[in-house]
């Protein structure tokens, strides 16, 4: 069974729609590597690290190659440059899919013979009526095999099917019930469970609260149909992740928490957790976790974990002025067992308090599959591998950014 970890970071991608011209465009000579001696290791694994430098409200993706996720540094100078915010997929063969903030563009970025990477194509999604392939969310590109891949459209609320590799638009459908009754909507980040893909998305009312529904579109891609499955018992539900037994479990944004007025309002949407069992359609009637009653304080989040594991965040904030620590690193990190929180619940040992943008990914090394988490502080960005939870090991860093995920591209 193949689980696609979620996570939290974007990148951006371009192409060419067939017909808009026969001339390939120029591979951009940029390729690019991370590691500290200033090149790749001719043989061996090679990563793609992602992530993002600001300035202001502005976000720039880049792209690195590295042969060690556990350990080196990450420079600003040595990697590519995206120009704009992104999104990103890759196939483990080699290839990175960009999705850009500035265009319709996905652009697929592939290894040469120097194992750098180098743009190699593009494909243009204007003619479907998208302007930016950011696509609202971090993993909306999905690569299924060689030759179909899925772009999931937070603009027109539409999966856009492609070939990854000769880049051409194939087909494409509808999601738009789970943008429907909403006066704005915004794709959360898409959990995969083999072939079944579980889109979801954050709704607000005209008045900006968040509406008390959670809409679930499971995209089967074998049969490329559609069904649309809804629940109203939670809040402000933005979090995803499946567990061992291909159950899916879905969880509230930490604004809910913050921002919430259980206390003084018992009718309000509350933080929780619902799930879908394996291969069912329909949420669970009888699972629902208050995340504020299950740290006893308020709870938010709902990150993947190895070995059906999950995180989820308890607030250590100051006791007054809550509303304004939404983005100030006031959370700490516990542990749980997918179907079995309350017994389960345990604090990340050795983690400094957290800002609501956690990261996760899991990735092979040396023949074991090791998770790691993204934290982010005013002096670095890290990855840490948490593949002994009592004993989180640092890995590579930057300064003077922020990571996202790794992506192996080659053993």
């Amino acid at each position: 069974m193949h689980v696609l970890k979620t996570f939290l970071w974007t990148i951006t991608l371009t192409i060419l729609v067939a017909g808009c011209g026969d001339d390939e465009p120029d591979p951009a000579d940029t390729g690019g590597s991370s590691d500290d001696d200033g090149g790749s290791s001719d043989e061996g694994p090679l990563w793609v690290v992602t992530g993002w430098t600001s300035s202001g409200d502005e976000y720039r993706g880049f792209l690195a190659t590295t042969s060690d996720i556990t350990t080196g540094e990450i420079k600003v100078e040595d990697v590519i440059d995206l120009g704009t915010d992104m999104s990103f997929g890759s196939d483990e063969g080699g290839n990175v899919f960009v999705g850009r903030g500035d265009s319709p563009i996905i652009q697929r970025w592939s290894l040469d013979e120097q194992r750098e990477l180098q743009m190699a194509a593009e494909m243009n999604l204007g003619g479907l009526g998208i302007t930016s392939t950011f696509g609202g969310n971090r993993n909306v590109i999905q690569i299924i095999s060689e030759t179909r891949a899925y772009y999931f459209d937070n603009q027109g609320f539409q999966v856009v099917v492609f070939n990854p590799t000769d880049m051409t638009i194939t087909d494409n459908f509808d999601l738009e019930e789970i943008s429907e009754d909403a006066a704005f909507s915004s794709l959360n980040f898409i959990t995969r469970v083999d072939d079944r893909f579980f889109v979801s998305t954050r709704r607000w009312d005209e008045a900006d609260n968040p509406v008390k529904e959670l809409r679930v579109a499971i995209v089967d891609a074998n049969s490329e149909s559609v069904t649309y499955t809804s629940d109203t018992r939670c809040g402000d539900m933005a979090f995803s992740v499946a567990d061992d037994e291909a159950n899916v479990y879905f969880g509230s944004h930490h604004a809910l928490g913050l921002f919430g007025s259980e206390d003084t309002d018992p009718a309000a949407p509350k933080p929780c957790m619902l799930r879908i069992l394996a291969g069912e359609t329909e949420f669970d009637p009888n699972y629902q976790i208050n995340l504020n009653e299950l740290v006893d304080g308020i709870g938010a989040g709902l990150f993947q974990g190895p070995n059906g594991t999950a995180f989820i965040a308890k607030y250590e904030g100051p006791d007054t002025d809550i509303a304004d620590q939404l983005n100030s690193p006031v959370w700490r990190l516990h542990q749980i067992e997918l179907g079995d929180e309350v017994a389960s619940l345990n604090p990340v040992a050795d983690l400094p308090l957290v800002a609501r943008f956690v990261a996760t990914f899991e990735t092979a090394i040396d023949g074991a599959t090791v998770p790691f988490l993204v934290l982010d502080s005013d002096e670095e960005s890290l990855y840490m591998s948490i593949a002994d939870p009592e004993a989180p090991a640092s890995g590579l860093s930057m300064s003077g950014g922020f990571l996202g995920r790794a992506e192996k591209l080659t053993d």
